[in-house]
């Protein structure tokens, strides 16, 4: 549904308290689900699920808020100046001091190949701009508010969606990401789309 193709992911069962679910990066990326996953209504595992492989579709899991270390815009601005400095021992600025920076600098340099650091050091440049720095925190936001749209692709509308979110007590999902989920649950978008993808017919969208 959103095309994410079989293989793509890996399953494993949460052992403690991830009642959202949440995405560990990886090759497969690997899909952490709740222990009571199957207890839920189907249309919240539906929202759940969808969540997550709307991630796995846009190559985002490494920035899931669920994850246990989440990333978040400092740790962003940290690792795009790393790559700078390891691309150019010269690269001085940083949020952090130059010995952290040269730590990360070296394990990027042995992980990475000259020509993956080069090309990641190009995009890095690009996003140490100050205007690319300070909208880290929207550009965030931004990535979890589409997660949330492609699990109500998946779960139909906005009840499931909103029990879901209420049931995982979650925070950190702020006001105006609630305000913009509600916007596109009711939506002629979310509507359109469902028909496209052959999840409801012209008068059942239309009633929802």
């Amino acid at each position: 549904l959103l095309g994410v193709p079989e293989g793509a992911y890996a399953l494993a069962i949460a052992r403690g308290g991830v009642p959202r679910g949440a995405l560990e990066p990886g090759a497969p990326p690997t899909l952490i689900l709740p222990a009571d996953l199957l207890k839920l209504p189907v249309p919240e595992q539906r929202f759940l699920c969808g969540r997550l492989l709307t991630r796995v579709a846009l190559g985002t899991e490494g920035l899931d808020p669920g994850r246990s270390e989440p990333v978040g815009a400092r740790t962003l601005e940290l690792l795009t100046a790393a790559v700078q400095r390891a691309a150019d021992p010269g690269f001085v600025e940083g949020p952090a001091s130059s010995a952290i920076l040269d730590d990360l600098a070296r394990r990027l340099r042995e992980r990475l190949s000259p020509e993956a650091l080069a090309e990641v050091a190009a995009l890095a440049r690009g996003a140490w701009e100050e205007a690319a720095r300070a909208a880290l925190p929207r550009w965030l936001r931004e990535l979890e508010l589409g997660a949330c749209r492609g699990g109500l692709i998946c779960c139909g509308g906005l009840q499931p969606a909103a029990a879901f979110l209420e049931r995982t007590g979650e925070p950190n999902l702020a006001e105006d990401l609630r305000r913009a989920l509600v916007g596109f649950a009711i939506s002629e978008e979310l509507a359109v789309l469902r028909i496209q993808l052959g999840l409801a017919l012209p008068s059942e969208a239309s009633s929802s």
